[in-house]
């Protein structure tokens, strides 16, 4: 596992602009369901806890179709659980 932390800490600090906040995991595919087995914080163990509980999102899109998912592209993909009203 230390290794895996130190992928998710290398990628933040690379990909890390002023201003700007950068999560970073690694979820493993599991025959049946997936896991997180590594997040560079607790945001990103946060995020990615509701990806694998919901079996949908950003990052499980990305895995399953061995593609890059941009945000622009996530927000169109995956509808909110909730949304509030005007």
């Amino acid at each position: 596992m230390e290794h895996l932390e130190i992928l998710v800490s290398t990628a933040v600090d690379v990909l890390e602009t002023p201003g700007e906040d950068v999560f970073c995991g690694v979820t493993l595919l599991l025959p049946r369901r997936a896991a997180t087995v590594s997040s560079s914080n607790d945001v990103a163990q946060k995020m990615d806890e509701v990806q694998c509980g919901s079996d949908d999102g950003p990052r499980l899109t990305a895995a399953h179709e061995e593609r890059e998912v941009y945000l622009d592209e996530a927000r169109r993909l995956h509808t909110p659980v909730h949304e509030s009203g005007p």
